[in-house]
């Protein structure tokens, strides 16, 4: 006996199985892949961040050095003859070439020069030690946060007075 061809064919589709199988494999890429974008992000977040502290102490002790303005000296104008270093708990401060300077304020956490203007930022510590008559040594410690993340740039340079 002959069966109708229609009943031989073979139905054509996804089973259940088959669908719930490729959901799983593609929710598994999914996870994977959304892992891995989160990871680059963080990880792109942390550089940025030690990127601008690392910007802002560099640049704050560049205007230290040189000076803020083509008007004004920097540190490496400053003589030994007419250079006062004064430190305490608050901070620390450097007069030179008579009405220049540059100060540090803890609470604030800014190194400003003598007109008031602000030259570093988020300064967390920073120190100016005497080393001898002709030469000081300072100190930023610029830290950024954003959130849970901390990050934080040191940078120390060592500057001879003139004689």
């Amino acid at each position: 006996m002959n069966m109708p061809f229609t009943f031989c064919r073979r139905r054509r589709g996804l089973s259940m199985t088959e669908l719930m199988v490729s959901l799983a494999i593609f929710a598994l890429l999914l996870t994977g892949s959304l892992s891995v974008f989160i990871m680059g992000l963080k990880i792109w977040h942390g550089s940025s961040m030690d990127i601008e502290s690392m910007n802002e102490a560099s640049m704050g002790l560049e205007q230290m050095l040189y000076g803020s303005t083509t008007n004004d000296h920097g540190l490496r104008q400053a003589s030994t003859n007419n250079t006062l270093v004064t430190t305490n708990s608050a901070g620390w401060s450097i007069c030179f070439c008579g009405s220049n300077s540059f100060g540090y304020s803890a609470s604030a956490r800014v190194i400003t020069n003598q007109s008031g203007q602000v030259l570093c930022t988020n300064v967390s510590r920073s120190s100016m030690t005497v080393i001898s008559n002709n030469q000081a040594c300072v100190y930023i410690q610029v830290t950024q946060s954003h959130g849970s993340s901390i990050r934080s740039n040191d940078l120390t340079t060592t500057i001879f007075f003139r004689n």
